[in-house]
């Protein structure tokens, strides 16, 4: 693999994470700093859990 493909593949993995995490707020969810977050299923807000932790 050469260094532009893999630059390539880490933007595209840079734009889908931050898509998800989009997509993940809209339907109240949130996501913390690890691109992860969102297909690792959030935990909803409540109010006992008002910053909708990851799990």
């Amino acid at each position: 693999m050469n260094f532009k493909t893999f630059l390539l593949g880490a933007l595209m993995t840079v734009l889908l994470a931050s898509q998800s995490e989009a997509a993940c707020k809209k339907v109240g969810y949130s996501c913390t700093s690890n691109s992860q977050c969102c297909s690792n299923k959030c935990a909803a807000v409540s109010s006992s859990n008002p910053m909708r932790a990851c799990r």
